[in-house]
């Protein structure tokens, strides 16, 4: 009768808005992970025929640090987002546990590289492209990420609608 009454107590909705906002808050970081070697970035992106000769002059950490750093940044945002999932949670008398799948859901799609980032990318790294250099490219990305994830936990509208009430305008 336990389990019956835990399974009634999920919401899909809250899951799929937590999924959401963790996504941007994974991608947020993780951009900003690149501004650990904004140089190493400049090279790999704009690279051409002395991209090569460039890359093989540089250090072994200088590799690591960016694939590496990335990676640690966006696991930090993912969480981060749990934390402040499991805050609105508490604060809106949410149960816990929706939060937790949110949580298991992104981190296992990370997991196995499945959360479409390579697509949407193109899309969600344009606006920073009005600037050439390299470290404002990246924080405008970064920031634009961070702040659709902080409007999507956020957002008075997307609250209600977790908690099943009418969306008014």
């Amino acid at each position: 009768m336990k389990f019956r009454s835990t399974i009634q107590r999920l919401n899909w909705r809250q899951i799929l808005i937590h999924c959401i906002a963790s996504w941007f808050f994974i991608f947020a970081f993780q951009t900003f992970g690149y501004l650990q070697n904004p140089k190493m970035i400049d090279l790999v992106i704009n690279g051409n025929e002395k991209t090569k000769e460039l890359l093989n002059n540089r250090s072994a950490e200088d590799v690591l640090n960016i694939s590496l750093y990335p990676i640690i940044m966006g696991t930090f945002g993912l969480i981060l987002a749990f934390i402040i999932s499991l805050l609105i949670s508490k604060k809106h008398h949410w149960f816990w546990s929706n939060s937790l799948l949110a949580f298991l859901i992104i981190y296992v799609l990370r997991w196995f590289d499945v959360l479409g980032w390579p697509i949407l990318k193109i899309f969600f790294l344009t606006p920073g492209l009005v600037f050439k250099n390299i470290s404002l490219y990246l924080i405008t990305n970064a920031t634009i990420l961070l702040l659709l994830g902080i409007f999507t936990f956020f957002n008075n509208r997307l609250q209600k609608f977790i908690s099943n009430d009418r969306i008014s305008e």
